[in-house]
């Protein structure tokens, strides 16, 4: 070659992959991201633990019971807001704080001098008073003798259910001051000859989309997970397990609004439940009963 043209540079050959092996590998990537691997399902934080359940201690005495609950004023909460006073004897025990709201108050003056002689009310001339606070007491009630359950939650927070369904709600400051609470609440609801249950038989949340798409489940069709279930309680003895899906309750999408154990009106419940054990979708599916009340 004339020395005036330079030699072109050497082309390596590069292995081409077939068209349709590059097909078959876009179609396995685009579906292994419609379900996701089930050791990635974002379940809820207190479904992985397991929901905390109340284990009632009785305290020595009523007495010591009372004293608790006087003590423990500065570290509890109603709406949020830190409890002021507390007052318990044989009978309830009332816990109080205060919602304290303040505002400026607008004045407006009174003119003589309006047009046509008559008097009237001057806006511009309107001037603003210092502000004002006004206070609200908040009220938590439990009356012992009415109280039919006992519920205490992983932030902290006791409810009590009276007889009727009424609830009050007191939360601690930590977990430990809820259980001692609890145990307080308990410990006076027995001098009275009253043993509330002391949790629900179990608990559930929605199905997430994620969670049904990941379960080979219809995202639109409901169902409920398992977050907790009590061991010595009637939903574990039917079969219920943590972590099961309820997906139909008495032939019927499970919701948020028709699915309570026991059932309001004490009848047996129906349930059809998915149990996926983290085999591979779509898992072991079965009917269970909740005996009624």
């Amino acid at each position: 070659m004339h020395p005036i043209f330079p030699r072109s540079p050497r082309r390596t050959s590069r292995p081409v992959l077939p068209a349709a092996v590059l097909a078959i590998l876009f179609l396995l990537g685009g579906c292994a991201t419609i379900v996701p691997p089930r050791d990635r399902i974002q379940w809820p934080d207190n479904a992985l633990a397991g929901i905390v359940e109340y284990r009632p201690q009785a305290m020595k005495s009523p007495s010591v019971a009372r004293t608790t609950l006087l003590r423990m004023a500065g570290s509890l909460f109603v709406d949020d807001l830190p409890v002021e006073e507390i007052d318990v004897d044989d009978a309830r025990l009332i816990a109080t704080a205060v919602r304290r709201t303040s505002a400026y108050r607008k004045v407006r003056v009174w003119d003589r001098d309006c047009p046509g002689g008559i008097e009237c009310w001057d806006e511009e001339d309107a001037y603003w008073l210092p502000k004002v606070t006004t206070s609200r007491p908040i009220r938590s009630v439990a009356v012992f003798r009415d109280i039919r359950q006992l519920l205490l939650s992983a932030d902290g927070t006791v409810t009590v259910i009276m007889d009727g369904g009424a609830r009050s709600a007191i939360r601690a400051a930590d977990q430990d001051g809820a259980q001692r609470l609890a145990d307080a609440i308990n410990t006076l609801c027995r001098a009275v000859g009253v043993h509330p249950d002391t949790g629900p038989d179990a608990l559930f949340e929605p199905l997430t989309a994620q969670q049904a798409a990941a379960l080979d489940l219809d995202p639109t069709a409901g169902g409920m997970l398992v977050t907790g279930v009590r061991e010595d309680g009637a939903a574990a003895r039917a079969g219920l397990r943590h972590l099961d899906v309820v997906l139909r309750v008495n032939d019927v999408p499970a919701t948020e609004d028709n699915l309570s154990l026991p059932a309001p009106d004490g009848q047996p419940t129906s349930l059809d439940v998915l149990r996926w054990k983290g085999s591979p979708p779509p898992g072991e599916q079965f009917t269970l009963v909740f005996p009624g009340q």
